[in-house]
């Protein structure tokens, strides 16, 4: 394992994962006995392209900017010993797509997961910012059931953004997209078809903002009492047909 020269009252416990911007251990914090996450970013070295350095700096601004539910708590970012890195908040659990694989969710847990991942993503374009990142790995869920939205390292602006391939839609519907598709891999997970007219992958018409999304979810949840929640998830869904 790469050790990272960070301050000496970091304890590296585990490597978490590896992504496109850096790479993420489990450290106890000596001074207060805390276990946290910290990221170093990736050196062009330990990898097959290069990624542009400001993307990590990116996904640090993003996350501090936002704050607040559905994103970890970002305690640091500093540089020591010539090592950059930021400690966050250690979300004890796994990501989305290790929960939803080991068929450990059930109907009422996804659409709680989902309301949650659509008001944290309204929030993001209510600052001005896309994620442009959103899939089941940059989802962690704890032992709460509780998803932080990480992968911040690609977002970009909301106003006066191009996408390279203008058959994505708006910046809004990429997100849109993305977290539509989600819902499709959480709602086929639990054994149950793809709603006839949905396709999944393209921009959908009828929902035109994350806001709109996060309050279509928060009127379905507020039902979860009523019908089974397999019921409110194909009631929902034929929202995106």
């Amino acid at each position: 394992m790469h050790t990272p020269n960070l301050p000496m009252y970091y304890e590296i416990l585990a490597e978490l994962g590896r992504g496109t911007t850096g790479i993420v251990y489990k450290v106890r914090h000596k001074l207060f006995n805390r276990v946290i996450a910290v990221k170093v970013p990736v050196l062009v070295s330990e990898q097959d392209r290069a990624v542009p350095p400001e993307w990590f700096m990116r996904e640090c601004e993003a996350m501090v900017r936002l704050g607040g539910e559905g994103i970890p708590e970002i305690f640091d970012v500093a540089v020591a010993h010539g090592q950059s890195f930021c400690s966050r908040e250690f979300v004890d659990g796994e990501t989305l797509a290790e929960r939803v694989q080991s068929h450990s969710i059930t109907p009422r847990d996804g659409l709680r997961i989902v309301g949650t991942l659509a008001r944290t993503v309204a929030r993001v374009h209510a600052m001005g910012l896309v994620h442009r990142n959103l899939h089941q790995s940059n989802i962690l869920v704890g032992v709460d059931g509780v998803p932080k939205l990480i992968g911040f390292g690609r977002c970009g602006l909301l106003a006066g953004w191009n996408p390279s391939d203008p058959g994505q839609g708006t910046p809004a519907q990429i997100d849109i997209a993305a977290l539509q598709n989600i819902m499709l891999w959480i709602y086929t997970s639990l054994s149950e078809p793809v709603p006839h007219g949905l396709d999944p992958g393209q921009p959908c018409a009828k929902i035109t903002s994350m806001a709109e999304l996060a309050e279509s979810l928060d009127q379905t949840l507020r039902q979860l009492g009523t019908p089974s929640p397999l019921t409110l998830w194909q009631r929902f869904l034929r929202l995106f047909a």
